[in-house]
């Protein structure tokens, strides 16, 4: 190893060691951001630890759905792990690829064809007729906020304009916070996970007064008031 490679190895070494969020950490604005996402994002791995639990005493879930479901709650923890360090455009890819796990944990749970599909246009157009997205405006409301938020994010990935690319050259550069891409992703992350807890509340109802009472009182602490009294109904 040359010894300008050596000695960036270790300036790299040495600024993991003293990597922190300190500085950021005191910002409300920013303290309050990351509060709300990690909320939502809890009561989501909440329900699905729960449906984990619950499919182990009697399946109602096909395994490899469930995997695909576990695998949208990594892509939330990851995109906010991102998103906190200021990494912006993987936390949209990141978002992005939770939308599409979980579409297909949904399909794929009567379908097992759908973990071979590759189009999520044409998974898109399943989903849009499937009785978990169909059936009552909500659901319907719910699954048009999610598609909408999928093609948002498609585009800022695949056609960003110049104001949209924050260039990463060094990594002294990390970790940062800018407000205004940090808010407009903070909005998105929090209208998409809502409206996978809003799925899950009308379609999961039994699976969710089946948890543990204290998991329940957590996951209905993080369903926003509009979406529980809009489902009252259905949860009732």
């Amino acid at each position: 190893m040359s010894r300008e490679i050596s000695q960036d190895c270790k300036q790299l070494i040495d600024f993991f060691q003293n990597y922190n969020f300190g500085a950021y950490l005191s910002n409300h604005i920013f303290k309050e951001r990351l509060t709300s996402m990690h909320k939502k994002v809890f009561g989501f791995l909440t329900f699905i630890a729960e449906v984990e639990f619950q499919n182990s005493q009697e399946k109602f879930i096909d395994l490899k759905s469930l995997d695909y479901l576990k695998e949208s709650g990594s892509d939330l923890i990851q995109s906010l792990f991102c998103w906190v360090n200021g990494t912006y455009k993987p936390a949209e890819m990141l978002l992005r690829s939770s939308i599409e796990t979980y579409i297909k944990a949904i399909l794929g749970n009567t379908d097992d064809e759908v973990f071979k599909e590759k189009s999520m246009y044409k998974l898109f157009d399943l989903a849009k007729d499937h009785p978990f997205f169909k059936g009552n405006t909500r659901k319907e409301e719910y699954f048009s906020i999610i598609h909408s938020n999928y093609k948002m994010l498609c585009m800022t990935t695949h056609t960003a304009t110049i104001d949209n690319l924050i260039s990463v050259d060094t990594l002294k550069l990390l970790p940062r916070f800018n407000p205004k891409t940090s808010e407009q992703f903070s909005q998105l992350y929090l209208s998409t996970v809502n409206m996978f807890l809003g799925v899950v509340l009308i379609n999961f109802h039994a699976s969710i007064y089946n948890m543990h009472p204290i998991n329940r009182t957590n996951f209905f602490d993080t369903i926003p008031l509009a979406i529980k009294k809009q489902n009252h109904e259905e949860i009732d």
